[in-house]
């Protein structure tokens, strides 16, 4: 009987915590619409300010994670990430500008990346 309770008590615990994240999909371009070879996907966490008088907290900043993921020759990426809220992913890549992405309800992206605006002079 002890066993049968641990059993289903393991199974619903695997079932909550599955249920708390939710896959997301994208693909990252240039501004000229090429996709981005390796470029970093992480997943980000919000930081809060101190909440005022009326009790409420605005989103100040993103710290980042241990979950990320590369994107794939297409420039394709999948990443299950935590649905709490304001959650966000980060994507850079070098020689282009990062971004900070809200993630939303969506459960699909299209990111496109600007170059960075520091450019390389030959000697």
């Amino acid at each position: 009987m002890l066993k049968k309770i641990l059993t289903i008590c393991c199974i619903v615990c695997s079932i909550y915590a599955v249920a708390q994240t939710k896959k997301i999909t994208g693909t990252v371009y240039t501004n000229t619409k090429e996709p981005l070879i390796a470029a970093s996907v992480v997943e980000m966490k919000a930081q809060y300010n101190a909440a005022n008088d009326t009790g409420e907290q605005r989103v100040i900043g993103y710290t980042a994670t241990t979950n990320g993921t590369f994107t794939l020759a297409d420039g394709t990426f999948e990443l299950d990430v935590a649905q709490h809220q304001n959650a966000a992913i980060e994507i850079s890549y070098i020689g282009y500008k990062t971004q900070i992405i809200p993630i939303t309800a969506a459960s699909t992206y299209t990111i496109v990346l600007q170059p960075d605006a520091i450019a390389i002079q030959t000697v």
